[in-house]
């Protein structure tokens, strides 16, 4: 069992029982306490804390990267996507990309998103090229992504946002082409049992869990 989701697992037991058939108490949803009570997973896969006064805990989260890049694991082209709908992803992108480029790091940054029915993988940035069609349940996804990534071979780390997992299946299928996948859950706001239903998912769908971010309102 994966380091994920044996943390995964102490969120899951430490959440609230039903006292009975009947009784049920209020959904608990993450908060910043979870981090030090209650949450004791290994330091390596303890949910990280991103917002505006979290640059300490992205850094951490860099490194983590960084580090498994350097042991030989596959670890540079990295879909972000939150628990539940809303711009927790995309602040975490921006907050980890920034820290990289901080320190000197090239990255690339990228948004998976749609135009209709046609799923388009986008390139941000100050000259942006046109989106890129993929077909995400298709056998041409791993040829279309390499693809894109060709003039983004300079590139150490690929930060792609995609849509939130509660909503669609289309970064789990993408993070399947990738190296691996992170969840963005948000402080006070995502439930409990909603993160560790898309924890699930991710299991299922057979994906690379790098962790689990704590983005704050």
């Amino acid at each position: 069992m994966s380091n994920y989701i044996q943390a995964l697992k102490r969120i899951e037991a430490d959440a609230p029982r039903a006292a009975g058939p009947v009784a049920r108490r209020p959904e608990r949803v993450l908060r910043d306490e979870d981090l030090t009570a209650g949450v004791e997973a290994p330091a390596e896969t303890r949910p990280h804390p991103a917002g505006p006064a979290a640059e300490p805990a992205l850094a951490h989260l860099l490194d983590q990267l960084r580090t498994l890049a350097a042991q030989g694991a596959p670890a540079r082209v990295i879909v972000f996507a939150a628990v539940e709908p809303g711009a927790a992803a995309r602040r975490v992108v921006a907050g980890l990309a920034a820290r990289a480029r901080a320190l000197d790091l090239a990255v690339a940054v990228g948004e998976l998103t749609r135009s209709g029915a046609q799923a388009l993988l986008v390139e941000r940035g100050s000259a942006p090229r046109a989106g890129r069609p993929l077909d995400l349940d298709g056998a041409g996804l791993a040829a279309a992504l390499q693809t894109w990534l060709e003039p983004l071979a300079g590139a150490q780390m690929v930060l792609i946002e995609a849509p939130p997992v509660a909503a669609s299946v289309d970064a789990l299928l993408l993070a399947g082409a990738c190296d691996g996948i992170v969840l963005v859950a948000e402080t006070g706001a995502t439930a409990r049992t909603a993160l560790r239903a898309a924890a699930d998912q991710v299991r299922r769908a057979g994906c690379c869990a790098f962790g689990v971010v704590l983005a704050h309102g």
